[in-house]
């Protein structure tokens, strides 16, 4: 991992909102997924953060499946992928790109599509998400 990251890909849904209350911008936002730009476009954050609106989701193919090479003209420094994607984490870290894998037990693509963003917090519809720490043992630390 970087000592300072300042190009970030969020490939979960709510993380986009999570960057913006921790760093108090999205300007090291430079990829998202496609539901999360949509979310945070007609929530509030387009307000509180309009360079989200200039972010990419070229780089996302079918649900959580990355392209690569739409991928790597990102540069991105970090991406944040779910666990349950190990082929994705293994195909982004074979092309030198840390990530951070995060663990959430339970939640199915429709859950996540059904989470709402507000700028403030995530509230969770159905199963919704059930750990959010970075700390959670769910993390696969980067090798090396």
């Amino acid at each position: 991992m970087p000592k300072k990251v300042e190009r970030i890909v969020v490939l979960q849904m709510p993380f986009p909102s999570i960057i913006y209350a921790l760093d108090g911008s999205g300007k090291r936002v430079v990829g998202m997924h496609p539901t999360a730009k949509k979310a945070l476009e007609e929530g509030i954050l387009a307000e509180l953060a309009p360079e989200y609106k200039e972010v990419s989701t070229a780089f996302v193919k079918e649900g959580f499946k990355v392209n690569i090479e739409e991928l790597i003209k990102l540069k991105p420094d970090v991406v944040f992928q779910w666990d349950t994607e190990p082929e994705e984490i293994d195909k982004i870290e074979r092309a030198g790109i840390p990530v951070v894998a995060l663990h959430v037990r339970g939640t199915t693509l429709e859950d996540v599509e059904g989470w709402s963003y507000n700028g403030q917090d995530i509230r969770s519809r159905g199963s919704g998400p059930t750990v959010h720490r970075l700390s959670s043992p769910g993390i696969r630390r980067d090798k090396g």
